[in-house]
């Protein structure tokens, strides 16, 4: 099939019903976390085929060439108080948001949150107070934190000081 073209024939990919694609190593790969996904990108030129013949059949043979594996990973945040400085009445941890990249939700009762099956790359991570107040942090929030492949990254942020808004 040519890309936005007409179909020119049929695609088949040897044994595909019967095991899937198959992906062989050079020598073994190791997965040492809960990462869930896994790019790969094969040569499409390389990896199409005519089948001989005048069938109309084209196979698919994917070939990978110098395969680099990219994992995702989780980033773990632990939000804790500063000496000295209590909750207002009525306010626990869970009255808190925490975002990464602008998604998350509440923190739990402890004061952390977890991002799972973060890709890798640059990213945002903040901690918004309750509705009514400010915080002040150790570090400067929004804080700016890099992931790498397969990295369990931990971080904590200290509030060292809550104000109710002006």
């Amino acid at each position: 099939v040519e890309c936005d073209g007409t179909p020119v024939g049929t695609l088949q990919m040897p044994s595909l019903t019967q095991t899937g694609i198959k992906v062989v190593f050079q020598g073994p790969l190791e997965v040492t976390g809960p990462q869930k996904v896994w790019m790969v990108d094969f040569n499409v030129a390389e990896s199409f085929g005519r089948e001989a013949g005048n069938s109309g059949r084209w196979v698919m043979s994917p070939v990978i060439h110098g395969a680099d594996f990219t994992f995702t990973g989780t980033v773990n945040l632990t939000v804790e108080l500063d000496d000295g400085v209590e909750q207002p009445v009525g306010v626990t941890f869970e009255d808190y948001g925490a975002t990464l990249d602008g998604d998350g939700g509440p923190l739990a009762a402890d004061g952390t949150k977890s991002f799972e099956f973060v890709f890798p790359g640059d990213h945002s991570l903040d901690v918004t107070p309750p509705a009514g107040f400010t915080i002040t942090t150790e570090p400067v929030l929004p804080l700016d934190i890099s992931l790498a492949s397969e990295e369990v990254l931990s971080q904590t942020v200290t509030i060292t000081a809550i104000d109710p808004v002006p």
